[in-house]
This record gives structure tokens, sequence and C-alpha cells, in this order.
């Protein structure tokens, strides 16, 4: 049974795009470790939105 040879060290174009491709850290997630920052992070999005339309249907 004949291995082939293949080269072990990979070439700088794949370590590139290794790196680029790779997952990063989320810079949010000690802030979402808790219920109560979770809920308010979907929440105040949604009041923030409604307060918007408010005031839009109001200088109409």
């Amino acid at each position: 049974m004949d291995i082939p040879e293949f080269e072990m060290k990979r070439s700088r174009t794949d370590r590139w795009v290794h790196y680029l491709a790779s997952p990063t850290k989320n810079p949010f997630d000690p802030l979402f470790d808790t219920m109560r920052t979770w809920t308010l992070a979907k929440v105040i999005p949604v009041v923030l939105s409604a307060g918007v339309a408010c005031l839009q249907a109001f200088l109409m």
C-alpha cells in the first residue's frame, strides 16, 4: 500500500483564509450572561421603535 506524499506545512494563503474564516469571540457575551440583561436587550429595541412610531404619528 503506497501512501502519497503531501505537504505538511500550510501555504501562506491557506493560513490567511483560515485566519479570516475562524470564529471570533463575541464582546457582548458577558452582557448576556444573566436573564435580566437578555430580556432588556430584547425589550429596549421594541420600546424604542414604538416610541419613534408614536413620535412620527404625532408629527404628521
